[in-house]
């Protein structure tokens, strides 16, 4: 009998091939039939109606689940998708722009979105073993044309120029493939000028002004400027604080390099933007505004990096009053209203505004009138800026300028002391009581 068992357990039972259930033969030994097994990180009705946008947010490689065959698989919490939220996706089944995100980027967790743009999408997150917080900038290459990748591809070449450049968002590296384009960067975890406005009440003092905004924009600038960058699209968002309070210029892919790029066509935000960029047309009206009138885009006046200088003197009067000076939904109604507020074509204008205001003295009245200039050719450069005695000289809280203590006239030597008398006591004399009449 004993012998029966023994050849009924090791030769005489196996398991059915075909899946149907016996339970008899499965039960005998206390076991069932093993089944398929699938991942449990996938379900592929999950994720069929979800958008092909990348989003890597609050994600990381999950570890390798116990010693079995599954497969290590990265989740990937989709924010923005409403029901769908918190879909974890096997990395097998995942489309190539997820394998992107997931390979390269892995050393990061802690994803949170800072920005969504036409093109780009901002998220801030940390490195897992140096604590450091950065801002990852994300351009999905399926979306952009053959000049904005271009544009893309430039705005990393100057970044990477003006790496340790003082004043300038430092690049720490950038990852590519062919869906997708991450520009890692150092994270400014100050906030912008803008929400440092907003904080403040929406302006500053003149004081906090020049020190916080003025004297290293212009520092900023001059440095890009002599390296043939222009910015071309200046403006408190684009201006950034690190923890330590310093001023970084961000944001160049409208940029420009100078021998390079062709400064003919209108490029920035139309509330900042110089008289002579406004003048241009954009990349859509060559056709109908340039090559239908018989001209050719070389026959256009370029401009240069005194666009940026306009820029800045919008930026000082935003930042001191919490007003921009130039509002208008065109580019015709903008030039318009630039020859008429500087042009004195009524009465009024916006340097009267400020010298009426109160909130500018006059030497930054002067820094102020020779940047807003209609010909660029007057404005100065920003290395000239950079010696102008309103950033020079120190600046009070109460916007007075402060001036060199004149040298104090000799004073009349005194009569020596009497010597005190041995016996009379050492404390300090008391106040003289006043006498009180009847």
């Amino acid at each position: 009998m004993h012998l029966f068992f023994f050849w009924l357990r090791f030769f005489g039972y196996k398991q059915p091939m075909d899946g149907s259930d016996d339970e008899q033969a499965s039960t005998i030994f206390g076991r069932r039939p093993s089944q398929p097994r699938t991942s449990i990180m996938y379900n592929p009705d999950e994720v069929r109606n979800i958008d092909s946008a990348v989003v890597p947010l609050d994600g990381d490689l999950a570890s390798v689940r116990r010693s079995t065959h599954r497969r290590s698989a990265i989740d990937l919490v989709r924010g923005e998708l409403g029901a769908t939220a918190d879909v974890r996706r096997s990395m097998d089944n995942a489309p190539t722009r997820q394998k992107f995100m997931a390979a390269p980027l892995n050393t990061y967790t802690d994803f949170t979105t800072m920005h969504v743009g036409r093109l780009t999408k901002i998220v801030s997150a940390t490195h897992k073993f140096t604590g450091a917080e950065v801002a990852i900038k994300m351009y999905d290459r399926t979306t952009l044309s053959s000049d904005q990748e271009k544009e893309v591809a430039k705005e990393v070449q100057i970044l990477r120029k003006a790496k340790g450049a003082s004043g300038i968002v430092e690049i720490e590296k950038c990852i590519e493939d062919d869906y997708m384009t991450a520009i890692v960067l150092c994270c400014c975890t100050g906030g912008s000028l803008a929400k440092r406005l907003e904080d403040a009440g929406g302006k500053m003092s003149e004081a906090m002004a020049v020190r916080d905004v003025v004297r290293p924009l212009v520092a900023a600038l001059a440095w890009l400027h002599e390296h043939n960058v222009v910015h071309r699209d200046l403006k408190p968002t684009h201006i950034l604080y690190d923890e330590y309070n310093g001023l970084h210029i961000t944001d160049y892919f409208s940029a420009a390099i100078m021998g390079k790029t062709d400064l003919t066509l209108r490029e920035g935000t139309l509330a900042y933007m110089a008289p002579e960029v406004v003048s241009k047309p954009a990349d859509y009206e060559m056709l109908h505004k340039v090559l239908d009138a018989g001209l050719s885009d070389t026959e256009l006046v370029r401009y240069d990096e005194k666009v940026d200088i306009w820029s800045l003197g919008v930026i000082v009067i935003e930042v001191l009053t919490g007003h921009q000076p130039f509002l208008a939904d065109s580019p015709e109604k903008m030039m318009a209203m630039q020859k008429q507020e500087l042009q004195g074509d009524r009465w009024g204008g916006v340097l009267d505004f400020m010298r009426d205001q109160e909130v500018l003295s006059l030497p930054g009245q002067d820094f102020l009138s020779s940047i807003l200039k209609i010909n660029p050719n007057e404005r100065p450069s920003a290395r000239t800026l950079m010696g102008h005695k309103w950033l020079a000289e120190n600046v009070e809280e109460n916007g007075s300028q402060k001036t060199p203590e004149s040298p104090k006239s000799p004073k009349s030597p005194k009569s020596p002391k009497s010597p005190k008398s041995p016996n009379a006591p050492n404390f300090p004399m008391s106040p003289e009581v006043p006498k009180v009449q009847n």
